[in-house]
């Protein structure tokens, strides 16, 4: 199932999650949310659009966690946005994706309470 939604754009429902990916997403990254097949919860927009409003702080401490842990050398940028079901937004939790141009290496920083406490990596 696809819609084009106000908040998230083009979003697609599968396997239990929406997914919006650059060029449909308004952001120049990709987007997953944890909602049922209604879409994402007004909770779930308030908590993007509070995000959105100081993205790159965010954007920053996640990046200066990850690079406290990481071993490769490759400048990075946002690769993924995850937003969580209701549930554990309410405690401030979220992950944010990063990866460098060729996409080798995914990092991830997971926030709780809005700070960056847990970081893991994938190839």
């Amino acid at each position: 199932m696809t819609r084009d939604d106000p908040d998230f754009g083009v979003i697609t429902f599968e396997q239990g999650l929406w997914c919006s990916i650059p060029p449909a997403s308004p952001y120049p990254f990709m987007l997953t949310v944890d909602a049922g097949g209604d879409g994402p919860s007004e909770h779930q927009r308030q908590f993007l659009r509070k995000l959105m409003s100081d993205f790159s702080s965010h954007q920053s401490k996640g990046l200066a966690f990850v690079d406290l842990h990481r071993s490769d050398a490759g400048e990075l940028s946002v690769y993924l946005l995850e937003i969580p079901n209701d549930g554990e937004l309410s405690c401030g939790n979220f992950t944010i994706e990063y990866a460098d141009v060729q996409a080798e290496t995914i990092h991830r920083a997971e926030f709780v309470e809005f700070e960056p406490t847990r970081y893991g990596a994938d190839d």
